[in-house]
């Protein structure tokens, strides 16, 4: 199965780039909560829906390749059908 991931060096780019130097600044200039944006930094959660969204409504959708990376996540998948995948 592909999933989305981010790309955090390509988000950093782009933060600079937009001057956007907090999470929380982040967060609501894609429309995001900021916890959100937190655990999608730290690795904890991929990206949703919204966050992607957000992200290319902010950046403009050629940023998808620079932010974004489509994977195929078989491995994770077998994490997450036996429950022990967070």
């Amino acid at each position: 199965m592909a999933v989305v991931k981010l790309d955090r060096a390509g988000l950093e780019r782009l933060r600079r780039y937009a001057d956007i130097t907090t999470d929380g600044e982040l967060a609501a200039r894609i429309g995001v909560d900021p916890a959100t944006v937190s655990r999608i930094l730290s690795g904890k959660c991929a990206p949703g829906t919204k966050f992607i969204a957000g992200v290319l409504t902010e950046f403009g959708s050629e940023a998808f390749g620079e932010v974004f990376v489509v994977a195929d996540d078989s491995a994770d998948e077998r994490v997450s059908a036996t429950g022990s995948g967070g």
